[in-house]
Order: C-alpha cells, then structure tokens, then sequence
C-alpha cells in the first residue's frame, strides 16, 4: 500500500491539524482545571483540619494543591504551543506564497510588454482577447445562473467574481468610477471590495474566496481603466467580458514600514 498521498495531506493539512487539536487542548484544560479546583477544596479541607486552623496561608495552599492543576497546565501549554506553531506556519506559508505570487506578476507584466513591444499593441490586444474568450468558454452562460442588474439587457462577464450578469456601458463605467474614489480615498482596493462596489451599484456579484489576497493601490495603478473585450457566449449571445487594464497584485497591501 502506498502512504504517500496520506503522508503528503498529513504535511499540507499539519497546521490546521494543530490548531484544531490545540483548540481541542484548551476545552479539555478548562475540564482539568474544573477538576483539579473541586479536587484542591478537599485538600484544603483536610489540611485545614490536620492544623487545626480555619485559614490557610497562600504558600500552604500552593502546597498542598499544585498538584491538582498538573493535567490543566500541562493540556493547556501544549495545546498553546501547539496553536502558535500552526498560526506560524500558516503564516509562513502566506508569506512564501505571496512572495511568489509577487515574482510571477512582475515577471508577467515583462514578458507582456515585452510580447507589445515585438508584435504591436493591435496584436497584443487580439491575444488578450483571445484568452478572454477561453475564460468564457470555461465558464458557460449555459450552466451558471445569471443575475440581473436591474437595467439594462446586455450580458457581462466579471473576470473576477467570475460571474455574468446584464448591465450596460455606461453602468459598468460608473462603477469603475466610484472604485477609483474608493481606492483614492483608502489608497487600496481588494478584489472583494471591488466587488462590493458593483454590489452598492445594484449589481449583486459574489465574493470570492481569495478576493482578500489580491487587490490594487495607488503606488502601481492611479487609475482603474475597464477593459471590455466583445464575444459571443457559448449559447450564442452578445456577451462583453469585463476586467481591468491592469491586473491585480498580492502585495497590494502596503507593508508596515512603507507606510
């Protein structure tokens, strides 16, 4: 029998695996601690009458029952320790990928102005066109539910929400206007909050799930530019895919010592 697909999501999954047994840790700390704190008053009553007191100083009943609160302090600095080094690799993990994603994107944009510079932009544009229309074909109008705007009969394709919904120009337009505003005012913008702003426009798109990680500021786009590219979905009808000009990127976010 072959462990090693067992032994490599072992490994992928290690940091959740911790944390989740670490989060486990913790109840079964407060269990112990329960435990040892009812086992500790007998102590303390038994010693009480040994000595024949009604008060115990602090270093006697530190004394007589420490050893209650082993198993509690034991369970919960482990399942602490065993929370941290999840947390840190997680983040370890981000931080390499992020790091990579950063390296891809610029080698990109070289390799893209490089492709313009050699064949012209008309040509550029006919390949992202061409790429476009893939996207569509991978995700067809046939099978997807699309929503309606509210206005408007003609049907849009979201690159990134990865959603079709009708709308017209003009709307989309607006929307690209009021994410700019946005992102003047708060410097960046994340997919999902682009999303959102299609969204306060009556234009109910989805968030996705790494629309967190990917985003735009101020420093690499002053602007944010909609770029429409014309199709025909796959049930033969007029469909305009919709993205920006410029791509978002992972290290959006401005680090705490550039600010």
């Amino acid at each position: 029998m072959n462990f090693k697909p067992i032994r490599d999501k072992l490994i992928f999954y290690s940091p959740k695996i911790a944390k989740g047994i670490g989060v486990g840790g913790m109840f079964a700390s407060g269990y112990f601690f329960c435990e040892g704190l009812t086992e500790s008053k007998e102590l303390i009553k038994k010693r009480k009458e040994e000595l024949e007191t009604d008060k115990l100083g602090f270093k006697e009943t530190v004394k007589t029952t420490w050893k209650c609160f082993i198993k509690a302090g034991a369970c919960g600095a482990t399942s602490g320790l065993l929370i941290f080094l999840g947390e840190k690799k997680e983040s370890e993990r981000a931080a390499a990928l992020a790091t990579v994603c950063s390296m891809s994107e610029t080698a990109f944009e070289k390799y893209s102005k490089a492709v313009a510079e050699e064949i012209g932009e008309k040509k550029e544009k006919e390949i992202r066109d061409k790429v476009k229309k893939e996207t569509l074909d991978e995700n067809p109008v046939s099978k997807t539910t699309v929503v309606f705007a509210g206005r408007g009969d003609v049907l849009f394709f979201d690159e990134y929400a990865r959603q079709y919904y009708y709308s017209d120009v003009e709307t989309v337009r607006h929307t690209y206007n009021d994410i700019n505003d946005r992102m003047f005012d708060e410097f960046t913008i994340s997919i999902n909050e682009y999303i959102d702003q299609f969204n306060d426009n009556g234009i109910p798109l989805r968030r996705v799930e790494y629309g967190d990680q990917l985003g735009w500021n101020r420093d690499y786009v002053r602007k944010l530019e909609p770029d429409f590219s014309f199709h025909m979905s796959d049930d033969n009808r007029p469909c305009v895919h919709v993205s920006a000009w410029i791509g978002p990127k992972s290290d959006y976010k401005p680090r705490f010592g550039d600010m």
